[in-house]
């Protein structure tokens, strides 16, 4: 198995990027909830100004508090996007480079496997048949392909290395993030939804309706 094949299969090949699109989904689907959400306060809004005063009020309260959730869910977007999506797509990208070094490895070693069959070949011909210097020749470009294959092996593992020790270091606080992220915002809603159950509880129900305007 390849450098290559193998560092696909400790990163998962595309699985960042899959990772990255599944967040950003979650943010599409937060600004819907967004666009609905205003539509339904306008309604909220409306309905209760011909209601008794205690359930306007209920109403009132919940519009109110529907409009900070939503300030609230602005707050977590924008979170989500400098604390979830940012370090992914730079995490990507360090990926993407070592992709590159990993690839610079494997065409030296295929520029070595190159040099070693033409050196074969030539040892198999009668030595009348060689150039002068040919064969001493292929022999130094093998030597020197090895070296060079060497090196960009011993590169290629220690990049591979210090690559999976930071994706591990960088997943781990994304993950972070998105739980800080949502118990916050989570937490924010539980407040909001008791003060406006307040409101609610306080619904007197033998008030009379306000008259409704001719």
């Amino acid at each position: 198995m390849s450098i290559l094949n193998k560092v696909k299969g400790l990163i998962g090949g595309n699985e960042i990027q899959a990772i990255i699109n599944d967040f950003n989904d979650t943010i599409k689907a937060e600004n819907v909830l967004l666009k609905e959400s205003k539509k339904r306060i306008a309604s909220l809004m409306a309905y209760g100004k011909v209601e008794t005063p205690t359930l306007r009020d209920a109403f009132e309260s919940l519009s109110k508090n529907f409009e900070n959730i939503d300030s609230s869910r602005e707050e977590k977007i924008d979170q989500m996007q400098e604390k979830v999506i940012k370090p992914l797509n730079i995490l990507l990208e360090e990926y993407k480079i070592l992709s590159d070094e990993v690839k610079e490895s494997e065409k030296a070693q295929k520029d070595l496997d190159k040099a070693k069959s033409k050196l074969s070949k030539l040892k198999g011909k009668p030595k009348e048949k060689l150039k002068p210097g040919q064969l001493e020749n292929a022999e130094t470009a093998v030597e020197n392909a090895e070296k060079t294959a060497e090196k960009e092996e011993a590169e290629a593992k220690e990049a591979t290395r210090t690559f999976n020790a930071k994706k591990i270091e960088a997943l781990k606080t994304v993950l972070d993030s998105v739980i800080s992220i949502e118990k916050d915002f989570h937490d924010k809603v539980i407040g909001l939804i008791n003060t406006a159950k307040e409101k609610t509880d306080a619904i007197d129900l033998d008030e009379r309706p306000a008259e409704v305007p001719e």
